[in-house]
């Protein structure tokens, strides 16, 4: 009966990790364990695409393991998360342009 139960619980109340525990666990999985991108994507249960994502973006960043481990959420989320600052300006430089652009299309003649 207490097999029964064990099953019982685990198949009908599995363990939600959150995006940013599932990052920290690629991340962990990548840097000190230097596993590859199948089996991280195997282990967490993502994709391929996804665990190559999380570590270009943990690449990017220019943090070590040890610095980020340590790191709240949010602030791992803003690090990981921001766009680079090129990326900002060039924004900024073609977003009135592409308002004017847009209106264009809805006019009408």
């Amino acid at each position: 009966m207490k097999i029964l139960t064990e099953i019982w619980s685990f198949t009908f109340c599995p363990i939600v990790k959150t995006v940013i525990e599932t990052i920290r666990e690629v991340i962990k999985l990548h840097a000190k364990a230097g596993m590859g991108y199948r089996p991280i994507s195997e282990i967490c249960k993502i994709s391929k695409t996804s665990v190559g994502e999380y570590v270009t973006l943990y690449r990017k960043s220019g943090l070590s393991y040890e610095q980020i481990k340590d790191m709240d959420d949010p602030s791992i989320m803003d690090i990981l998360l921001q766009k680079p600052s090129h990326e900002k300006e060039r924004y900024e430089k073609f977003h009135p342009t592409s308002i004017i652009f847009a209106r264009s299309f809805q006019e009408k003649g």
